[in-house]
């Protein structure tokens, strides 16, 4: 159909007489796009990063804990599946889940709503796990976005040393035989007192 067949049509006809209304209809339109895209990118953007970085240091401790199973990018899981893999582990990341859910819940509102926001109570399970590591070593303890950030360096540099120490000193064997020697390891030279 070419643009006079178009316009000829009982449908074009109804669109003209009603411009007045579409054009008012596609201002409000613009409006709000223009308001999405007033949005703070970067916060946004950071936030994705941050979620998706940590997201490839779990993959990695779970791939160092459970040398047996295929590559965790293949098993197409959920973050909040992964969680779940994490939660039902006797390792030290236990205490990194209330800020790693709470990254995933916010990453999930703000992808799934354009207008999200996040507040400082958002950040709350995040900043208990940050700021008392901040404070004892003498660094700011930050919010917002930069409380993120600094959320995912320290989560991602713990989950990467753990999880090349469980290779190592796993050899090769995963969670259980690090925890293993780990066990053997803090009991080394212990002397019974008498």
């Amino acid at each position: 159909m070419n643009a006079a067949d178009f316009l000829s049509t009982e449908y074009a006809k109804q669109l003209l007489r009603d411009a007045d209304v579409i054009e008012t209809e596609l201002g409000q339109f613009n409006a709000r796009w223009v308001s999405f895209w007033d949005r703070n990118a970067d916060h946004l953007g950071t936030l994705l990063i941050c979620h998706l970085i940590v997201e490839h240091h779990i993959d990695e401790w779970l791939e160092a804990a459970n040398p047996g199973m295929k590559p965790v990018g293949e098993t197409r899981l959920s973050f909040a599946q992964k969680m779940e893999l994490l939660d039902g582990v006797e390792a030290t990341v236990q205490w990194l889940l209330p800020g790693l859910r709470r990254l995933n819940r916010i990453r999930n509102r703000l992808a799934h709503n354009l207008e999200a926001a996040i507040s400082d109570g958002d950040l709350k399970p995040i900043q208990e796990i940050v700021w008392p590591w901040h404070t004892a070593a003498g660094k700011p303890c930050n919010s917002g976005i930069s409380l993120v950030r600094d959320f995912t360096l320290m989560v991602s540099g713990m989950l990467n040393s753990q999880a090349h120490s469980i290779r190592w000193y796993g050899s090769g064997c995963g969670l259980v035989a690090y925890q293993r020697w780990l066990k053997n390891a803090m009991s080394a030279g212990d002397d019974p007192v008498e």
